[in-house]
């Protein structure tokens, strides 16, 4: 048995760098993971990470259950069965208030191996 886990990418698209850049990230499995997405508070810590104009850096999300190998098989063999959700905190380091800034992502993976964007209107 083991945890399932998603690793994804992300790129700072902006022309300055990310500071205090934080993330919040999960994997929802199950037939009916999609139901499973909401906002997570990132909890509250001093400081956070930077991430550099057009840098590309990767995570990883894991699954809260532990499962065989032949479910594993079968929940990629359905569309929905791994959704892989979150968001991104950070601040522009040209703007002077420091205003947080807040990205949300949500995927699932399809039965022909393909992802689809479920788009961040799921994030409730």
């Amino acid at each position: 048995m083991e945890k399932p886990n998603w690793t994804f990418h992300f790129k700072n698209y902006g022309l300055s760098p990310a500071v205090n850049f934080r993330i919040d990230k999960h994997l929802a499995i199950g037939e009916n993971a999609i139901r499973q997405v909401r906002w997570y508070e990132i909890p509250v810590k001093k400081g956070g990470g930077i991430l550099a104009p057009t840098e590309v850096n990767f995570d990883t999300a894991f699954s809260e259950q532990a499962l065989n190998p032949e479910r594993q098989a079968a929940l990629a063999k359905i569309n929905g069965g791994y959704v892989v959700f979150g968001h991104f905190e950070y601040s522009d380091i040209s703007e002077p208030d420091g205003s947080p800034y807040v990205s949300q992502f949500c995927f699932y993976h399809l039965s022909n191996n393909a992802v689809h964007n479920c788009g961040p209107s799921q994030m409730k």
